[in-house]
């Protein structure tokens, strides 16, 4: 999918090379840069700052607390290429899935984006999808009335 994108931090801790340096740069300082990383991708994901103020420290306690996500993080992200890779040879057979199918992506979600939405929508034979304006994939926060797709 040529318009899929992963967020930075995905990209950072995937691409081969890049996360041979990324992984022990990131823990220097008492995980210091791991931190700001974090923060910085996870709180785009919240629009209201009151909200990202409340909720983005908890978050990263729950992700750091002992035992700590992020060996897992880093682990899954090692795998994410090949298994990207591995599974595009299959995306021919969503078309033999003749269960309806809808997916639901904003159109503002640099991610997730309108040309993923419509890929799919040619893959898959009973698929209805909706981009719903102004919304993030990752936003919980939804204005039914403005769907089009």
């Amino acid at each position: 999918m040529q318009t899929l994108r992963p967020p930075e931090a995905i990209w950072l801790f995937s691409t081969p090379g890049v996360r041979n340096i990324a992984r022990p740069v990131s823990q220097m300082f008492g995980h210091w840069i791991f931190r700001r990383m974090y923060r910085w991708q996870v709180g785009r994901f919240f629009r209201d700052a009151e909200v990202r103020n409340k909720f983005l420290p908890l978050l990263y306690q729950q992700f750091d607390d002992t035992p700590s996500a992020r060996p897992a993080f880093f682990r899954l992200n090692e795998d994410l290429l090949p298994t990207i890779r591995s599974r595009t040879k299959m995306l021919p057979k969503l078309g033999e899935f003749s269960r309806p199918v809808r997916i639901i992506f904003g159109d503002a979600d640099p991610y997730l984006n309108k040309g993923v939405a419509q890929r799919f929508h040619e893959l898959f034979q009973c698929l209805s999808y909706f981009l719903c304006q102004m919304l993030d994939t990752s936003s919980k926060w939804m204005s039914p009335h403005k769907w089009h797709g």
